[in-house]
C-alpha cells in the first residue's frame, strides 16, 4: 500500500497501529503489505475493530494492537494482539470481502483469483496489466 494512504491509516486508528515502524523484529515494522485497491476495507474493518475497544475501559485498551495486515494466497489478512467477539467478526468478513475486492483498484467486478506469480484477487483489467508488465502496480508493495 501506498505510504500516503497508510499513513493516514495510522493517523485514524492510533490504538491500533501502537506497534507500527517500531521494531524490525515485528510486522508491522514493514507497514500493511498489499496493494491500495483494499485501503476502503482495511479501513471498514479497522473502524469496526475500534469500535469494540472502545467499549473497554480505557486500562484495558492497550492490549488490542495490529501484529500484521498483509495479503496472503489472495486474501486480506488481519492479525492482532487479541482479538474478542465482534473483532473476530470484522476480521472474517474483510476476509471474505477481499477476495471479491480487486487488491489493486478496489473493483468488485469480475475480481478472480490468479496465479501469475502469486495468488493475487484482481479484476480482469487490472489482471491483464500485471500479466502484462509483470511489475507491482504501485510500487509500493
Amino acid at each position: 500500500m501506498r505510504r500516503e494512504l497508510e499513513q493516514k491509516l495510522v493517523e485514524k486508528y492510533p490504538q491500533l497501529f501502537q506497534d507500527y515502524r517500531k521494531d524490525p523484529m515485528y510486522p508491522m515494522y514493514y507497514g500493511i503489505e498489499c496493494g491500495d485497491g483494499w485501503y476502503d476495507l482495511i479501513d471498514k474493518t479497522l473502524a469496526r475493530i475500534q469500535q469494540e475497544i472502545d467499549a473497554y475501559p480505557e486500562k484495558d485498551r492497550n492490549r488490542f494492537k495490529l501484529f500484521q495486515v498483509k495479503e496472503k494466497f489472495g486474501s486480506l489478512r488481519v492479525y492482532m494482539s487479541e482479538t474478542v467477539g465482534e473483532m473476530n467478526k470484522a476480521v472474517n468478513d474483510a476476509y471474505t470481502e477481499s477476495l471479491v475486492t480487486c487488491v489493486w483498484c478496489g473493483s468488485q467486478e469480475g475480481v478472480t483469483q490468479n496465479e501469475h506469480s502469486f495468488v493475487r484477487s484482481m479484476c480482469p483489467q487490472c489482471s491483464v496489466e500485471y500479466a502484462k508488465n509483470g511489475w507491482e502496480l504501485n510500487g509500493e508493495f
